[in-house]
Parts: C-alpha cells; sequence; structure tokens
C-alpha cells in the first residue's frame, strides 16, 4: 500500500531502512516521491543523512551506550513540555513541534547505532568434525578444533585486539605487536598473547595453555594469579580450585588435531587409540590388555586413520580389522 505523507510528516522510518541497505524497490519509490514534493523535504533528508553519520562517529569514537542515550534523551524530551527547548538541544528558535521529531529521529539513530555495533560482532561455531581456519584482521590466524565457539569485533579489533573462546579448542598464531597485546577471553580467565604460537584448550573443569613458541601470560580474573609460559610449557586453570600451575609440557602430539602430525617413541598403543579417537573420531578396540601396552614408535604426517592403522599392523606385526569405521587389534 502507498503511503502518502502530508507536509508535517517525515518517512523517518523509509530513510532509517535506506541507511540500514533494508529498503525495497516499493520503499524507495515512496522515499524519492516524498523528496520530489519540496525542497524542504529533500533540506530534511540531507539534515537526517548528515545526523545519522556523525551519531555514527560519535557512537564509533565514543563508544556510544545507546540504551544510556536514550533515557537520558527521554528524561529531557518528555519530563516537562514546557521548558524551553534551545535550553535542552542549545539550538535557538526550535519550536516543540520540531524537537519532537528531532527525539524521534534519534531514536532511531541511537537503535541503527546499536544494531551496527552488533553487526560488527563476529561469531563462529563449529560442529561435529568440523574445523575452521580463520585470518583475523590483524593477519592472526586462528584454528578452531570441532565443538567450539569464538568470537570477535571486527570494528573494535585494530583498536584493541581482544578476541573470546567460549567453548572447545582453538590453535593461536599471533602476528605480534608489542604497541597492540593480544588477549583472548575465556570465562573467567585471561591469556595474553607476548608474541607467541600457542594451543587453548576449554574442558568441563579446566582450561589448558600450551605454548609452541614466545611467551604466553594467564592471568585469573578478580585476582593477582598470574603466570608466564615459555615454549612447550603447559599452563592449567583448575576452575573450581581457582587455581593456576603451570609445568613443562609431556604431550607432543598437542596439537595434532589440526596438524595431522603424530610422534611415538615407544609409546603403548592404548595412548595411541585416544590419540586417534580425539583427531579422527574413531575408535580402536583390543583382543586384550597385552596389546593395549604394545610399544610403537612412529611418525605419521597428513596420513589418513587408515593408513596409520595400516603402518601399526604391518609394524607390530598385528591383525587389523576395520568395521564401519571403528578398528580391532588382535594377534594374527
Amino acid at each position: 500500500m502507498e503511503e502518502n505523507y502530508t507536509q508535517n510528516e517525515i518517512p523517518y522510518q523509509l530513510i532509517l531502512d535506506e541507511l540500514n541497505g533494508t529498503l525495497t524497490e516499493h520503499q524507495r519509490t515512496e522515499l524519492e516521491k516524498w523528496k520530489a514534493d519540496s525542497q524542504a523535504n529533500v533540506d530534511i533528508y540531507l539534515e537526517i543523512i548528515e545526523i545519522s553519520r556523525n551519531a555514527e562517529l560519535l557512537g564509533e569514537k565514543q563508544h556510544l551506550d545507546t540504551e544510556k542515550s536514550w533515557q537520558k534523551l527521554s528524561a529531557l524530551a518528555f519530563k516537562d513540555p514546557e521548558i524551553p527547548v534551545h535550553k535542552v538541544l542549545k539550538l535557538k528558535k526550535v519550536n516543540y513541534l520540531r524537537w519532537s521529531a528531532a527525539a524521534v529521529l534519534l531514536i532511531g539513530i541511537l537503535v541503527a547505532i546499536n544494531i551496527w555495533k552488533n553487526n560488527a560482532e563476529q561469531m563462529v561455531q563449529t560442529g561435529e568434525k568440523e574445523r575452521q581456519h580463520l585470518i583475523l584482521p590483524d593477519g592472526s590466524e586462528v584454528i578452531l578444533n570441532q565443538n567450539s565457539s569464538f568470537s570477535y569485533n571486527k570494528r573494535d579489533f585494530a583498536k584493541s585486539r581482544k578476541v573470546k573462546l567460549m567453548s572447545g579448542e582453538a590453535y593461536f598464531n599471533v602476528k605480534h605487536n608489542p604497541k597492540n597485546p593480544f588477549s583472548i577471553q575465556t570465562g573467567e580467565l585471561k591469556v595474553m598473547d607476548l608474541g607467541t604460537s600457542f594451543n587453548l584448550n576449554i574442558e568441563s573443569n579446566s582450561v589448558t595453555v600450551i605454548v609452541n613458541s614466545g611467551k604466553v601470560a594467564m592471568e585469573y580474573s578478580g585476582s593477582k594469579n598470574k603466570i608466564l609460559l615459555d615454549p612447550q610449557d603447559k599452563g592449567i586453570l583448575d576452575v573450581s580450585a581457582k587455581a593456576l600451575t603451570k609445568s613443562p609440557n609431556e604431550d607432543i602430539n598437542y596439537r595434532a588435531w589440526y596438524d595431522k602430525t603424530l610422534r611415538y617413541k615407544q609409546s603403548p598403543l592404548e595412548v595411541v587409540s585416544k590419540d586417534l579417537e580425539k583427531i579422527y573420531g574413531v575408535k580402536v578396540m583390543f583382543q586384550d590388555n597385552e596389546l593395549r601396552e604394545r610399544r610403537l614408535t612412529a611418525y605419521f604426517k597428513q596420513k589418513s586413520v587408515e593408513e596409520i592403522m595400516q603402518i601399526i599392523g604391518t609394524s607390530l606385526n598385528l591383525k587389523v580389522v576395520n568395521t564401519n569405521g571403528s578398528f580391532a587389534l588382535s594377534n594374527p
């Protein structure tokens, strides 16, 4: 249905829809028809566009809280209609009708800014057996493991390189910038890069950081509990105890879930089977407990699980049976 706007009516919604990029062709025709009615309408349109752009810049630069701004605006606008408008807006010769229109417009602008800021939040989630490789605006890399949730604000990122890992596991290869540190928030734990690559894994009652290169600081919120990790150090947050501990990392395959590189030196097959289950999602069953303790020395790089199991069988003289993605090991 075509809308007809009187001389005193301004199609704020159409203008805001145009600013948000959601204007339909029919609505665009209505807006152009209103603008063509008079030069005054064109002037109003241009003024609204200019106010919107200035407000958007103000919201970005000053980190505008749109809800708080609207509360202040509404308190001023509707507390007492008899208050001289020029005292509120510091503008001369503005009547109450124009102030009311300006209030409506500013509400729309504040809402639009809020939407604009929310749309800047980038959320990435991975499902079962799904992994994603992300390149952040600064060139830093994030590789997300399966069942992980990660977010960052793409508009604020250049000024404050802050990201969140809400669940799951991720490997970070950070572009170091001493003037603008990179930090990761996960619950009450803050992980700060000091020029590094590292793995971060969130489990039900713990968060583990293993450093590959450079240095990483772990800081628990609300306390002075902080540790500094060097290459091949492991830091663990015990969520229940609210304690941070540091120790040498003994798991050389901690990042095999993404680089598909596995190294074993006289490792029990039970350990190997747990790695394969975590990385490839397969079950390995044993004929008896003696086979669980059988030792393997091997190096696998970018091998399929079928290739790995075949090599294990050949190396240790074992029979391997593949049944619907599950593998059974037994003596020949």
